[in-house]
């Protein structure tokens, strides 16, 4: 063996000293490999610059507007809500059983609540403190969702590197960190709400899910057993994380639809579904009853679509089964293991309700209600303006270059995804596209007409992309690219979060990522059609600096980093020049046509044009920055601060339940109801029987049973008045109410003596009916135009006209009664309702309409009127220059007249039947 070995090697020896090198060839081939490499390296190093200047971008902007949070202050309710537990974490260990603070007198109980942010933000505060002794747990809440975001824009580069490539990630990303998106205040500091981090846990349970289905072997097997962990901690964060989950399992479900199944999959689908059922099963008692609206969506519906994929599995096994329930007709195995999946798990639900003892028809609605919107479309839902419908008009007012480019984008998504499948292409694209253009279309008309045209695109878009894959069933399989199931992510992504968008807008925030990604590969693909493969890269390079380098520009110009010198904005002007010039000599040096090079730096001027420049128009920095820098806190959150001064330690206050976390953190002081919801019957009796109540004593029965001491109103609650009267009103509305502020548009004299001002309502629901010429018009088909009024030169005679609509019929008539100071004008006849001349001291008078059923609230008549009710007495007021100015508040303490008696029906924490289908149903007359 030995022998033959060395004689092997001899005459191989001998082979190699005859063969001619050709060192010249070698040479030049190292030399070209090195240069392929220096570009690489070259490349990546100039990406990971500008990424890092997009992710500086991102914080600048959204750290802009800490100056006005006065270190003390943070945005939206929930902040205060996580940012106290987080302090009660830090101090003593864990949170209690029961707050005693909240919901009193009962406490809030809560061992049932998701506490897993809190306790994040807590253990930071913790681990920083070693490091710097000042630092205080505001500061670090003030933070937190800042740096969630810039860790989700990391994530988010990582991602869409995957999907496309570098160059649309960075695009993506950079877009995402200066556009002014509705959404823009829950990444900014001072948002201390969980938001940012279920964004963060969205696009990595996507991302190491798309990853382990990419890698094969061990590899694949971690990465779905990391997405399954993050998806079971996002679990342990917010009970909307089924959205995500839904994304994974369509896409799931679309695999077996399509049958492109492999066994490989449903393994890593399991190993994901056992990682999350095991979280969220085990470490939370919130998804123990599946039946649960986001307790079904987030695993009831991903255990479905497994149990879909076995079945799946099994009759493509065992071919005689598959006959069998197929048929002559060979009906897709997708399709019937889609359907038998659907059968058990109706099954299942069906036992679950006969277990669980609950009503079979209302759980399948409130199950279809969380799909439309996550959280609930109870009353108290629809009137949460975050939670409220995507207006159409606004969205493509405020945006409207954005969703063009974005819809091409979709487009060309969609053209490449169904040009690889296995179906009739153009009726696939034609169904697909109808879905997408349904959605759009129905965030412009009414609710009761946008959501038929909402379903029955659903319905007509996808009888098309079924028949279409029924008729392709025949063709040749289709050559596939690597990108073509990841495509397939992104169009899901897009539907999931557009669905639950259009019903409740705070969930636009997750649908901004993929409509930037649109927009950044409709571009980059633009920019690619112009130049050849050759000068892709420099194009794409140049093209990215010279639009992040402009963007500087312009932060250096708003002042977003005040400590550096100002000549960097001349060396930044000049090498974005130097870069043009760079960019037109590349593509001039790859033979690119001059039409084409006019069009690439076309589209780079475009670009610094939309989102830098204002020379026609506000960009989308300068709309950031402008937004931004102005997010601060509420008005009466200053107020708000100070009512410790004027109240006891033990003091209980009654208020609405947006102020319910802020007054336990400003002000140390425990209260009924708050943003919680926890008890949503407590909200109905404190807008019903407190800020509705009829009389003193009404509220004061009400008040005298939760223990409270004091009852604080600020002006905020007025303007919502129809808000808070919809929520305490019965199934019939018997106390819908609605108070709408007049602005001035124009005065002019009408004699020597008297001159007339006309008055211009915001859009508003009218709540009374009106009766005119012996008809009448019940609430919703009548409407208020505009109000005249009239007053001498002393200001001292005054009268008011109202102008508006009665179903096609104008009319011109006073109102019921006309206010103006200690002065009461009363007209039998007139239009239902009242108009309120405000007295400012500052002699800039305000005007008001109020309703008729708003004259004998409780509020308005301790608000607006200052009437001396018995049993309150003003402890605190802040409005200083008007009755009610749009910041401020007014504190009465209570005290009991000794006929105040107990009443337990006002602890009650169950609605009656007939008003919890109302409520439930979140039904509407207005």
């Amino acid at each position: 063996m030995r022998r033959k070995f060395k004689q092997f090697n001899r005459e191989n020896s001998v082979k190699l000293l005859e063969t001619e090198i050709d060192t010249p060839s070698v040479l030049a081939k190292s030399d070209s490999m090195w240069n392929s490499i220096k570009k690489k390296a070259f490349y990546r190093i100039t990406i990971l610059v500008l990424l890092v200047c997009s992710l500086l971008l991102a914080f600048s902007i959204r750290n802009s507007n800490v100056p006005i949070l006065g270190k003390k202050y943070l945005l939206g309710t929930d902040s205060y809500r996580f940012l106290r537990q987080a302090d009660i974490i830090a101090s003593y260990g864990r949170l209690p059983k029961i707050d005693r603070m909240r919901w009193n007198p009962l406490g809030r109980d809560l061992s049932t609540i998701l506490t897993l942010w809190p306790n994040m933000i807590a253990g930071s505060y913790r681990l920083l403190r070693t490091i710097y002794s000042e630092l205080t747990i505001y500061q670090v809440a003030c933070y937190s969702g800042l740096i969630c975001y810039l860790a989700s824009l990391l994530f988010l580069y990582l991602l869409w590197k995957h999907i496309f490539d570098a160059s649309v990630a960075l695009l993506a990303v950079n877009l995402l960190a200066v556009f002014p998106s509705m959404a823009l205040h829950r990444s900014c500091a001072g948002n201390a709400d969980r938001d940012s981090f279920c964004l963060l846990l969205w696009i990595a349970v996507i991302y190491f899910y798309i990853l382990a289905i990419s890698n094969l072997h061990l590899k694949g097997v971690v990465y779905a057993f990391i997405s399954g962990i993050i998806a079971g901690i996002f679990a342990l964060t917010w009970n909307g994380c089924g959205l995500t989950n839904a994304i994974i399992a369509c896409f799931l479900g679309f695999k077996i639809l399509r049958n492109r199944l492999e066994h490989r999959d449903v393994l890593i689908y399991t190993i994901w579904l056992v990682c999350l059922i095991s979280i969220a099963l085990i470490l939370t008692s919130s998804y123990q009853n599946l039946l649960l609206p986001y307790a079904f969506v987030a695993i009831t519906f991903p255990t479905f679509v497994w149990l879909s994929s076995l079945i799946f599995l099994s009759l493509r096994k065992n071919s005689h089964w598959a006959r069998m329930i197929t048929g002559k007709r060979r009906i897709p195995k997708g399709v019937v293991s889609i359907a038998l999946g659907s059968l058990a798990e109706f099954l299942v639900l069906l036992v679950l309700v006969v277990v669980q003892s609950a009503k079979f028809g209302e759980t399948l609605q409130l199950i279809f209600d969380n799909f439309i919107s996550p959280l609930g479309r109870d009353r108290l839902m629809r009137t949460v303006m975050e939670l409220q419908s995507l207006e159409g008009e606004s969205l493509v007012r405020s945006y409207y270059l954005i969703i063009i480019t974005a819809i091409f984008g979709n487009v060309l998504l969609s053209y490449r995804f169904f040009a690889h499948e296995t179906a009739n292409f153009v009726l696939a694209l034609v169904g697909f596209e109808i879905v997408l253009c349904g959605s759009m279309v129905s965030l412009f008309p009414p609710e009761k007409i946008a959501n038929p045209i909402y379903y029955l695109s659903l319905v007509i878009g996808g009888i098309a992309l079924f028949i279409s894959y029924i008729l392709g069933r025949g063709s040749k399989e289709q050559v596939t690219s690597a990108n073509h199931d990841k495509i397939l992510w992104v169009l899901i992504w897009l539907f999931i979060a557009f669905a639950s968008s259009r019903q409740a807008k705070r969930f636009i925030f997750f649908l901004d990522p993929v409509i930037i990604v649109a927009v950044s590969y409709f571009i980059i693909e633009i920019i690619r059609s112009l130049t050849n493969k050759q000068a892709n890269l420099s194009a794409e390079v140049c093209l990215l600096v010279i639009i992040i380098f402009s963007e500087f520009y312009v932060g250096f110009r708003y002042s977003l980093w005040t400590n550096l010198s100002q000549w960097l904005i001349f060396c930044i002007f000049f090498i974005e020049v130097g870069l043009t010039i760079f960019l037109m000599i590349a593509l001039q040096r790859h033979q690119i046509k001059y039409r084409n090079r006019a069009a690439a730096l076309g589209i780079a001027l475009a670009l610094i044009l939309v989102i830098s420049s204002d020379t026609f128009q506000k960009g989308l920095l300068h709309t950031s920055i402008d937004k931004a820098s102005q997010m601060g806190p509420l008005g009466p959150q200053n107020g708000v601060a100070e009512i410790a001064d004027y109240t006891d330690q033990d003091a209980v206050i009654a208020a609405w339940w947006g102020f319910g976390s802020i007054i336990n953190w400003l002000s140390k002081r425990a209260t009924i109801i708050d943003e919680d919801q926890w008890i949503p019957y407590w909200i109905h009796l404190m807008a019903r029987h407190v800020f509705a109540a009829q009389s003193g004593k009404e509220a004061l029965e009400f008040l005298y049973a939760h223990n409270a001491s004091y009852l604080l109103i600020t002006t905020l609650d007025l303007y919502g008045l129809i808000v808070i009267t919809y929520n305490g009103s019965d199934a019939s509305f018997d106390r819908l109410a609605t108070f709408v502020p007049l602005r001035p548009v124009k005065g002019k004299k009408i004699s020597t003596e008297e001159m007339v001002t006309h008055f211009l309502p915001q859009p508003f629901n009218t709540t009374d009916t009106l009766t005119l010429d012996g008809q009448e018009y019940p609430p919703g088909k009548w409407s208020i135009r505009q109000v005249s009024i009239v007053s001498d030169k002393s200001r001292k005679r005054w009268s008011t006209v109202i102008h508006g609509i009665a179903g096609d019929q104008p009319f011109s008539k006073p109102p019921r009664e006309f206010r103006f100071k200690e002065h009461i004008i009363e007209t039998n006849d007139g239009i239902p309702g009242s108009i309120i001349v405000l007295p400012s001291k500052d002699d800039k008078n305000k005007l008001l309409y109020i309703s008729e059923k708003a004259r004998n609230l409780l509020a308005v008549r301790l608000y607006l009127f200052q009437e001396d009710i018995p049993g309150f007495s003003l402890v605190y007021d802040t409005n200083s220059i008007l009755p009610c100015e749009i910041d401020g508040l007014r504190l009465w303490k209570i005290e009991y007249p000794s006929e105040i008696n107990q009443r337990k029906e006002y602890l009650a924490t169950k609605f009656p039947e007939e008003l919890r289908k109302s409520w439930q149903r979140g039904e509407m007359n207005f």
